[in-house]
């Protein structure tokens, strides 16, 4: 409750309570979700409140689960440190926590899930005689479980799950998750990237504490430019502030200049020229997109722009509501000053247009996945034909 009355996220409250130093930290932490530029900053953080910086060298160890069984881990927790008063454990690619923690049967190399097993915590038998796809090493998950419930107070141990959601039907999850706070013993932190007016008002203190300034509708363009990505951004905003004098005016020029476009914010650009019909700029910008060294597959492209006319739709319908910019965010889940530039875009297409163009997305998907035709010629024809 107490984060959703200061709008603050959970991770943020915990952390400003250990800076406070009127308690202890949990014996555990589980940190799991998609926003791992966070989370890295909040271990990093707890590492130096925890231990000074000189002894951290051997008061924080490292235990991958992929390779080593989460015993091994608990053991160096249990004990004693040596000449410091407290360490840190870090138990990194927790995936007992997660779906991803599923036995495969030896004979099919099928999935026994835990519910195939006969069993939520996933030790029924097809399950014991199964091997884990994730790790090579055997996790005895009752000791895991008594530890969470009763860590030693010596050790701060941190479980990392990164890119994954927990499993609620887990044995683990549930009992975590009816663990009283007020002991101190486990804490689940989520860790899910910041969105919409949230993050607009999280870069915007960025910005005043760096003492930078933007010209009109500059500030817009940076976020435009960069996406949604906090580490990008943070990075993007301090090449900035190496680059500007003191007082200088940050203009859009000077953003285009040191910046570099996301993935996601090209294939923007792209709706942008085609929605004003821009041939040839269109075609330019399908095939920048092509020098993108992991995304740069005609299928996610074409679920991109899908998702983009299916955005465009959104706010179109929303706007024959007279809904408001910052209303519309709400429900797409993108900033109001996002919602303005989409809108321009929805306003060169009528209804019809954009639903036939889903349609035609959709059944270009369909022929992706099939193998029907050639993706790269089959892209380019739609998006020659768009802009046309």
């Amino acid at each position: 409750m107490e984060a959703k009355k200061s709008n603050e996220l959970e991770y943020e409250v915990e952390f400003k309570r250990l800076r406070a130093g009127k308690s202890q930290p949990y014996g555990c932490y589980i940190l799991y979700g998609d926003d791992r530029g966070n989370m890295q900053t909040f271990l990093n953080g707890l590492i130096d409140m925890m231990v000074p910086k000189e002894e951290q060298e051997f008061a924080v160890s490292r235990h991958d689960m992929r390779q080593v069984a989460v015993q091994e881990a608990l053991m160096d927790a249990e004990t004693a440190p040596f000449m410091v008063e407290r360490k840190v454990v870090i138990v990194d690619y927790s995936m007992f926590f997660t779906a991803v923690d599923k036995k495969v049967d030896p004979k099919t190399g099928g999935g026994v899930s835990s519910a195939e097993a006969g069993d939520e915590e996933g030790d029924g038998e097809e399950a014991k005689n199964g091997r884990n796809t994730w790790t090579k090493a055997e996790h005895d998950l009752q000791m895991l479980a008594d530890y969470l419930q009763n860590p030693v107070d010596f050790s701060v141990t941190v479980f990392l799950v990164t890119g994954q959601k927990l499993d609620e039907r887990k044995k683990l999850v549930t009992m975590l998750r009816k663990l009283d706070d007020r002991l101190l013993k486990s804490k689940l932190l989520a860790f899910e990237p910041m969105k919409g007016e949230r993050l607009h008002a999280w870069l915007l203190k960025l910005v005043q504490r760096r003492g930078l300034k933007f010209a009109d509708g500059a500030f817009e363009h940076f976020l435009d430019l960069n996406g949604e990505n906090q580490m990008m951004l943070r990075s993007e905003l301090d090449k900035l502030a190496l680059h500007v004098q003191p007082g200088e005016v940050i203009t859009d020029e000077l953003i285009e200049k040191l910046g570099i476009r996301s993935f996601e914010q090209s294939v923007f650009k792209l709706m942008e020229y085609v929605s004003q019909r821009k041939l040839a700029s269109a075609h330019e910008m399908l095939h920048e997109l092509y020098k993108y060294p992991k995304e740069n597959s005609p299928f996610l492209i074409l679920n991109l722009v899908a998702r983009q006319f299916r955005t465009m739709l959104i706010v179109k319908q929303m706007d024959r509501q007279q809904k408001s910019n910052s209303e519309i965010a709400g429900v797409i889940g993108v900033a109001p000053y996002a919602i303005k530039k989409i809108a321009e875009q929805a306003r060169r297409w009528e209804m019809e247009q954009l639903m036939a163009v889903l349609a035609e997305c959709a059944e270009l998907d369909y022929k992706f996945k099939s193998g029907q035709v050639l993706q790269e010629l089959a892209l380019e024809l739609l998006v020659l034909r768009l802009a046309s």
